[in-house]
């Protein structure tokens, strides 16, 4: 993992989930790049569903192993759609590997 997660600014988001979604990738734009990595790498060897709650988890784990420190690191559960939708729309090999259901998301990161 780089050194990016440790540096992350969760500022003040807007009440608006997906404003706040859009306001959160663009400060971390390494999380997208991290999803993406994990998602390719599932995708090699061989997988052909994955769940962007997992993707999550494992973001929050690896933070918590290589960063010595209490400060939370602040992954929004409601930015699983938004990412699953951002990623299939920007990385085309990852089309439809991604449980999902319908969302207001679907039109937030429209194509």
């Amino acid at each position: 993992m780089s050194d990016h997660m440790t540096q992350i600014d969760f500022g003040d988001l807007p009440d608006d989930m997906t404003e706040g979604f859009w306001v959160y990738h663009q400060e971390n734009p390494d999380v997208f790049d991290r999803l993406v990595e994990l998602s390719e790498s599932l995708v090699s060897r061989g997988r052909t569903r994955i769940g962007m709650s997992m993707l999550f988890e494992i973001l929050r784990w690896e933070y918590f192993m290589a960063v010595d420190t209490a400060e939370p690191f602040k992954l929004n559960n409601n930015y699983r759609a938004y990412y699953t939708r951002l990623i299939e729309k920007k990385v085309p090999e990852l089309r439809g590997v991604f449980t999902k259901r319908q969302s207001v998301s679907d039109s937030a990161v429209a194509a």
